[in-house]
C-alpha cells in the first residue's frame, strides 16, 4: 500500500478503509449501505476538502475510502459520489467507480458524470455501453458553450471504440 507522507491523513484513510471490503460488496450489488455515525456539516466540509486536495495530489489511495465515507453518509450530494468515483476510476476500481458515477448522476446530470461513466464502461470491457454513455455525456453538453471539451472527448472516445470494435 502506498503511504501518504502525513502521518494524520493515513490514519484517517486506514480507519475509513476498515469496512471497504462490506462497502464495496455492498456497491458491486448496486446497494448504497446506510452509513455508520453521522458527520456534522463541518466535518463534511473539511473532509471534501482533504478528499479534494488528496486527489488533486494523486493519492487516489487515500482519498478513496475518505470520499467513499462522504459518498454513503451523504448520497443525494452529487459532489460526493462523483469524487468518490474519480477516486475509484484513478486506482483502476472500474466497477465500483461506476456505481458511484451512477449515483451522482442520478442527483445531477452533468456531462462530466455521464462521461466518466462512459470511461469506466470502457474499462469493464463494455464498448457498446460505454458508447451509450459517452453519446448521452454529448448530448447533454449540447448547447452548453462550457462543456464543449466534453463533446469534444465523447466523440473522440465513440471513435476509437467503434475503431476497436
Amino acid at each position: 500500500m502506498q503511504h501518504h507522507p502525513n502521518q494524520k491523513i493515513e490514519a484517517l484513510a486506514r480507519a475509513a478503509s476498515a469496512n471497504l471490503p462490506q462497502l464495496q460488496c455492498a456497491l458491486e450489488q448496486g446497494y448504497v449501505p446506510p452509513p455508520e455515525g453521522t458527520l456534522s456539516a463541518p466535518q463534511q466540509a473539511a473532509l471534501f476538502r482533504l478528499v479534494q486536495q488528496l486527489c488533486d495530489e494523486g493519492h487516489f489511495l487515500q482519498a478513496a475510502p475518505l470520499a467513499l465515507q462522504l459518498a454513503v453518509h451523504h448520497p443525494k450530494d452529487s459532489r460526493y459520489s462523483f469524487i468518490a468515483g474519480r477516486a475509484f476510476q484513478r486506482l483502476a476500481i472500474f466497477n465500483i467507480a461506476a456505481v458511484l458515477y451512477g449515483l451522482s448522476l442520478q442527483q445531477n446530470r452533468t456531462p462530466t458524470s455521464m462521461y466518466r461513466l462512459g470511461e469506466c464502461m470502457a474499462g469493464l470491457g463494455q464498448p457498446e455501453t460505454a458508447i451509450r454513455f459517452f453519446d448521452g455525456a454529448f448530448d447533454i453538453a449540447r448547447g452548453d458553450d462550457s462543456f464543449r471539451h466534453v463533446q469534444d472527448l465523447a466523440m473522440q472516445a465513440i471513435e476509437r471504440l467503434r475503431s476497436t470494435t
